[in-house]
C-alpha cells in the first residue's frame, strides 16, 4: 500500500496554536494514507500546501482574477493519472466573488468553481467528479474554514462546475497550480489548506465504455421503442475484461417486449444482461424492444450501465450510477399526443382521375405484377417484390384476406365503407424483411394521393413501418405525409405502426410534381 505524499510543507510557525494545527493536519494525514489505496489496485497519492495566506488575502484588489492567488504542487511520481480530487479550506464571506482553478503540469486548465454559493461563506469542499453530495454552484451550505479547522475530511463532497476527468490521460509528474481569484470589491477571505489527490490506474486494467441509443426518441402511447446498447473493451486493454454484466431495467411507462443478443443472456425482470468475457478490442450488442405504456407528457428515461467486471477498469467503477463514467448511457423519450391530420386538398387543374381498387376485377390472388387501364394516366402497373427468400414467401394463403396474397379484399378498409385495398399480408422472419410496393404510371401526373391502411403494432408481430418514395420525371418528389391518430411519423419519411388492432388505421401521402 503506497503512502500519501506530503509536499511543499512549509516550515512550522512559532504560534503553539498553528502547530497543534499542524500536528492535527498530520494525524489526519496518516490517517488517509492508512487508507489511502483505492480498490482495483489503483493508488491514490494525497498532496497537501497547509501554508496560511495573510489574512484577507484573497480580494479584488490582492488576488485578482488576473493576478490570483496560487499554492503549486510538486509531484515527482510518473503515472497517467485516472482520476484526480481537490480539496480546498478556505474562509471567504460571500463564496460567490470566488472563482477556483486547478491547472496540470501539461497546461490544462479545469474551473472547478465559478462564482457560486449566493451569499453564503466559506469553502470547506472535496470537489471529486463523483461525489454523491450534490453540486458546488448548488451548494448554499455555510461550512467553518478557520486557522483550528482541521482537514480532510472536508465538510462536503461535491461535483466542480466542470469534470476533473479533463485531466485522465495526463502524465501526473510536474507542477500542479492552484487558483484562486475575488471577482468582486468588498469581501475578502483567508486560505488554510489545500490537498490534490491524483490517482494511478492499475498496472492490469480493461477499458470497458457502454452507449445507448433508441431508434426514436419522441413516440405515442401504444408504440413500441427499440433501445440499443453497446459495451465495449477498448483495443488497447492490456487485458480481456471478465465476468462483465449490464443493468438495464425498463422504466416505469415502458414494458418488455422482446430482446436479443449474440452475446450472453438478458433477464428482463431483473434487467441483467450477463455478457462474460470481452476480450481488447471486442464488443456486445443488446436490443431491447419496449412497449410504450405511458401517457402523452410523459418523458421517460432509461438507463444502462456496467453492473460488475471482475476486471478491474481503469476510468470507471460499474454499478455506482456516476453519470459522468463512460460505462453509464441514458436515453430520454418524450411520449407525446398523437397527430390526427387532414390530408391535404390537391390541385389539379384538369381534374382528377380515381383509382379504384373495385374496379380492378382480374387481379388473381398471388399476382405480383399486375397492369390495368386508367383514363388520362394510361396504363398502370403495379409490381409487388420482398426480399423475403423463397418461391412465395412471406406472403400467406388466408381465404380471409382474399386467398393466396398478394390480392384485393375487403378486411382492411382504411377507414372506409366496403371499399377494397390492394393486401399484402406477410410473414416475415425478420423485422429487416420488407415489401415493395413500385406504382408505374403511364402518364405523367403533377400531383397523387393514397392511402396506407393498417399500419400497426400487434403484439406478437414485427412493428409495420411504410416508407414512401417518389419520381417526376426521374426527380425525387418529397411527400407529404399525414398520420391517424395511432401512429407516428418518422424521419425518411415514414410511418411506424402503433395500434394494438387490426385495420384500424391508416395513412395518407400527398406529393405534388
Amino acid at each position: 500500500m503506497a503512502p500519501s505524499m506530503w509536499l511543499d510543507r512549509p516550515a512550522c510557525k512559532t504560534s503553539i496554536l498553528d502547530r497543534a494545527r499542524h500536528v492535527a493536519r498530520a494525524v489526519a494525514l496518516l490517517c488517509l494514507a492508512a487508507a489511502g489505496t483505492t480498490a482495483s489496485a489503483q493508488t491514490t497519492y494525497t498532496y497537501t500546501r497547509t501554508d496560511d495566506s495573510a489574512a484577507g488575502a484573497i480580494s479584488d484588489t490582492a488576488a485578482s482574477c488576473t493576478n490570483p492567488f496560487t499554492r503549486t504542487f510538486s509531484v515527482t511520481q510518473t503515472f497517467n493519472v485516472s482520476d484526480v480530487n481537490l480539496g480546498v479550506l478556505m474562509a471567504h464571506t460571500y463564496r460567490s466573488d470566488v472563482t477556483v482553478r486547478l491547472r496540470s503540469p501539461s497546461g490544462t486548465t479545469v474551473v472547478v468553481g465559478d462564482r457560486s454559493g449566493g451569499a453564503n461563506d466559506n469553502l470547506n469542499f472535496l470537489f471529486d467528479d463523483q461525489a454523491t453530495g450534490g453540486t458546488y454552484a448548488a451548494s448554499t451550505a455555510n461550512p467553518t474554514a478557520t486557522a483550528t479547522t482541521a482537514v480532510p475530511p472536508y465538510s462536503a463532497s461535491l461535483t466542480p462546475a466542470n469534470p476533473l476527468s479533463a485531466f485522465s490521460g495526463q502524465a501526473a509528474n510536474g507542477t500542479w497550480t492552484l487558483e484562486i481569484c475575488d471577482n468582486a470589491a468588498q469581501d475578502n477571505g483567508t486560505f488554510y489548506q489545500a490537498d490534490l489527490y491524483l490517482t494511478s490506474p492499475p498496472v492490469n486494467y480493461a477499458d470497458l465504455s457502454l452507449t445507448k441509443t433508441a431508434n426514436k426518441t419522441s413516440v405515442v402511447q401504444g408504440s413500441q421503442v427499440v433501445y440499443s446498447i453497446i459495451v465495449s473493451n477498448a483495443s488497447n486493454s492490456p487485458m480481456s475484461a471478465t465476468g462483465v454484466t449490464v443493468r438495464d431495467l425498463l422504466p416505469t411507462g415502458m414494458t418488455f417486449a422482446s430482446a436479443s443478443t449474440a452475446t450472453g443472456s438478458y433477464t428482463s425482470g431483473t434487467g441483467i444482461w450477463t455478457i462474460g468475457t470481452l476480450a481488447p478490442g471486442q464488443m456486445a450488442t443488446l436490443s431491447i424492444t419496449a412497449n410504450v405504456t405511458a401517457a402523452a407528457g410523459t418523458n421517460v428515461t432509461n438507463v444502462a450501465q456496467i453492473w460488475a467486471s471482475a476486471t478491474p477498469d481503469i476510468d470507471s467503477t460499474p454499478g455506482n450510477n456516476a453519470t459522468g463514467e463512460d460505462d453509464y448511457s441514458d436515453v430520454l423519450v418524450s411520449v407525446v399526443t398523437a397527430p390526427t391530420n387532414t390530408p391535404p386538398s390537391i390541385n389539379c387543374p384538369a381534374g382528377t382521375n380515381l383509382i379504384d381498387w373495385d374496379n380492378v376485377t382480374d387481379w388473381s390472388p398471388g399476382d405480383r405484377t399486375h397492369s390495368f387501364p386508367a383514363t388520362v394516366l394510361g396504363a398502370i402497373t403495379v409490381n409487388v417484390t420482398t426480399n423475403e427468400t423463397g418461391a412465395t414467401a412471406p406472403f400467406v394463403n388466408d381465404a380471409g384476406y382474399g386467398g393466396q396474397n398478394p390480392a384485393i379484399s375487403t378486411v382492411n378498409t382504411g377507414g372506409t365503407t366496403g371499399q377494397q385495398f390492394l393486401t399484402a399480408y406477410v410473414d416475415f422472419t425478420t423485422g429487416a424483411k420488407y415489401v415493395d410496393f413500385d406504382w408505374n404510371l403511364g402518364n405523367t401526373a403533377p400531383s397523387l394521393q393514397f392511402t396506407i391502411a393498417d399500419v400497426d403494432n400487434n403484439p406478437g408481430s414485427w412493428q409495420d413501418q411504410f416508407t414512401v418514395v417518389g419520381y417526376f420525371r426521374g426527380q425525387t418528389v418529397a411527400p407529404t405525409i399525414t398520420t391517424s391518430a395511432n401512429n407516428t411519423l418518422a424521419a425518411s419519411p415514414a410511418i411506424t405502426g402503433g395500434a394494438t388492432a387490426y385495420g384500424v388505421t391508416a395513412t395518407a401521402n400527398s406529393g405534388t410534381g
